[in-house]
């Protein structure tokens, strides 16, 4: 009975919070506006005062809202004081070409992040000594468990899966770069990755073969330390989710890295 009103009450907090970025993402209620305090607002959701409290300090959070002292909650303008965790309700509210344009966006930092880590872990001293880093064993893993989850029906559970374990393996490529930040970026962007890959997935099923056996190619490349192969490939991967986002938009994907573009980006780093 305590974990079901437990339940209710999580259930009853995240609706408000939709309810309330419908209304300040619309700007239906406007920056520099105080809200009603949270007495007067949970009698108008019809919840109680902790579900609105907990529910404020999230849109808190996202930068939506502000506390003032002796005021209360006054709204921000969000392109101003927004955080990334309001990436994904953005995404949702905007019109077709602005959230192209987020993808677009994301795309490109996505691969600066991806790129300059890689170029970070094959900098480090013992990389050239080691066919078996912890970041290829990682990766091992990682890519083991991709293929017994092709193998079986790719039912949504599967796909929910391979879009995390997708999620993964990027992030473990960033982890071995040893930049924190880079790392809590490419995590601020969970949700929306998440939502976006597990959506392609399941209405291009085939793809997900062709992004396994890339990345089976990309581990060993980064096995045997072939650099210059490393970022290519790598670059042509991002590029290929850049292709799919911007295509309706009709951006032409970015060109593959050619050889010679490790030692450039090299001489700028």
């Amino acid at each position: 009975m305590k974990e079901k009103k437990q339940k209710n009450v999580r259930s009853n907090k995240e609706r408000f919070i939709e309810q309330m970025e419908t209304l300040l993402l619309m700007r239906l209620i406007l920056p520099g506006e105080l809200l009603p305090p949270e007495r007067e607002l949970a009698q108008q959701m019809g919840v109680s005062r902790p579900v609105i409290h907990e529910g404020l300090l999230e849109l808190g959070a996202r930068g939506l809202i502000s506390i003032r002292p002796r005021h209360g909650w006054i709204v921000n303008n969000f392109t101003e004081e927004g955080a990334l965790p309001l990436l994904s309700s953005l995404y949702r509210f905007s019109a077709p070409q602005s959230a192209a344009r987020i993808d677009a966006d994301l795309e490109e930092v996505r691969r600066m992040i991806l790129t300059k880590s890689l170029m970070q872990y094959f900098a480090t001293d013992t990389v050239q000594k080691q066919t078996n880093s912890p970041l290829i064993e990682k990766l091992h893993k990682i890519h083991r468990e991709e293929h017994k989850n092709i193998e079986a029906h790719l039912r949504p559970a599967e796909i929910r899966r391979l879009t995390e374990l997708d999620f993964l393996f990027y992030r473990a490529i960033i982890e071995a770069g040893g930049n924190t930040i880079f790392l809590l970026l490419f995590n601020s962007a969970r949700e929306l990755y998440h939502q976006k890959l597990e959506q392609f997935f399941t209405e291009n099923t085939e793809s997900i073969r062709t992004a396994a056996a890339l990345k089976s190619r990309l581990i060993a490349y980064i096995t045997e330390n072939k650099r210059n192969e490393a970022f290519a490939l790598l670059e042509k991967m991002i590029s290929t989710n850049a292709y799919i986002h911007t295509e309706a938009v009709g951006r032409e994907s970015p060109p593959i890295m050619r050889e010679q573009h490790y030692e450039e980006l090299s001489s700028k780093a």
